[in-house]
């Protein structure tokens, strides 16, 4: 009964050191575990750390946001007057250079016009001036004709005629 005995306490400590072994594997598995947990811990909280930081920039471009936001529209008004105005310049743009292409056409007209009336008021000159030349040489020849009519009316008549041309008493010019 002692051998009994003996071999029930080997084989009960051989259990025990067995689910000692166990304990241990599961203690060092559980450690393992432990430091698995710890170090996800720490990557949490440094990815916590880093989501804060992030956080805070982006609240701080919100809080720029919203600045430029009040911003736009404060200037929005401005924007729809310069537009407004532009467009109003635009338009008066548009007038004046209608208004200038046609005043251009009109003085192209006038130029014309004008230019053709210099033309028959030099046609007409030359025609005056023949006219006149051939009238002081047929004054002339009845100057230098004796009898025809009184030489003092017709060098009156050429006087009148060119003022400028001096007519000595034989009739000469």
């Amino acid at each position: 009964p002692v051998r009994k005995e003996l071999e029930q306490a080997n084989s009960d400590l051989l259990e025990a050191v067995e689910r000692g072994e166990a304990l241990q594997a599961q203690l060092a598995s559980e450690e393992e575990a432990r430091r698995g947990m710890q170090q996800r811990l720490e990557e949490v909280e440094e990815e916590g750390g880093r989501m804060n930081a992030l956080l805070e920039d982006t609240s701080r471009e919100n809080v720029e946001l919203s600045m430029l936001k009040e911003e736009l529209v404060k200037m929005r008004p401005e924007r729809d007057a310069l537009h407004s105005s532009l467009h109003a310049c635009m338009g008066k743009l548009s007038q004046a250079t209608v208004a200038e292409e046609t005043l251009r056409r009109k003085a192209e007209k006038k130029l014309e016009t004008l230019k053709h009336n210099l033309q028959v008021s030099q046609n007409d000159c030359q025609s005056l001036d023949a006219i006149l030349a051939h009238v002081r040489a047929s004054l002339q020849m009845y100057v230098e004709t004796p009898g025809a009519m009184p030489a003092d009316t017709l060098k009156k008549l050429l006087h009148r005629i060119s003022p400028d041309d001096k007519f000595d008493d034989e009739g000469d010019e």
